[in-house]
């Protein structure tokens, strides 16, 4: 697999991973991770809850949507490379597919061609509005037109 880059201050928007790890004898809790990095392959995790490289690790990528989320559950990963970034670490998952199963893929490629348009949405959003508020000054300054 490809080797994932990473902006350690920058997460995929809205992208969490969901993974259940067991604490004691009888108790497990359900953790949330920020997604940093989403590709067919695999994705990046960045949590404080500790794994090996080759743990197998069983998550649900959620996509926070306004009217209903978008789900990739059920998901086998297996853990390739961990990075420590200050107290936390950034976990490397390569997904496991089986041949005669092309729904992983599926609900793959449809999870990150939302965030691609998601992406480009705000972009062309943000871009727009900030150029529509900015008003230049007669000494080359700028302000927005919400305040100084």
């Amino acid at each position: 697999m490809e080797h994932f880059r990473i902006d350690p201050s920058s997460p995929v928007p809205d992208l969490l991973a969901r993974f259940t790890v067991k604490r004691g004898f009888l108790r497990r809790d359900r953790v949330e991770a920020p997604v940093y990095s989403l590709q067919q392959q695999g994705c990046v995790i960045k949590s404080d809850e500790m794994f090996n490289p080759g743990d197998n690790v069983h998550l649900d990528l959620v996509l926070d949507m306004p009217f209903e989320n978008i789900e990739a559950s059920s998901l086998l990963g297996h853990v390739t490379e961990v990075r420590k970034y200050c107290s936390n670490f950034f976990y490397t998952i390569e997904f496991h597919e089986f041949s005669s199963d092309k729904t992983v893929s599926d609900r793959i490629s449809r999870l990150t061609n939302v965030i691609k348009r998601k992406r480009a949405l705000r972009r062309r959003r943000n871009g727009k509005s900030q150029a529509d508020s900015i008003e230049s000054l007669p000494g080359g300054q700028a302000f927005t037109s919400s305040g100084f």
